[in-house]
């Protein structure tokens, strides 16, 4: 088996998502234009989609290790 970059359809492990999470939930959280209320709704409906857009567009690297195929 050769190490090749990871495919895009794989899912990111936990702690790869996790870290780009607390990333998309600091800085909602330091947004002076959301509110309170705001920054609840956005966690139930937007969270888990900006935690992997931020990975998709390189704006959280990525922590998973390579795929091996």
């Amino acid at each position: 088996m050769t190490t090749t970059p990871r495919p895009a359809e794989l899912p990111h492990t936990k702690k790869c998502l996790a870290e780009s999470l607390i990333c998309v939930i600091e800085n909602e959280r330091d947004d002076e234009h959301i509110s309170d209320i705001g920054f609840i709704l956005d966690a139930q409906d937007n969270f888990l989609s900006l935690a992997l857009e931020y990975l998709n567009d390189g704006t959280k690297t990525c922590l998973c290790p390579p795929w091996e195929g």
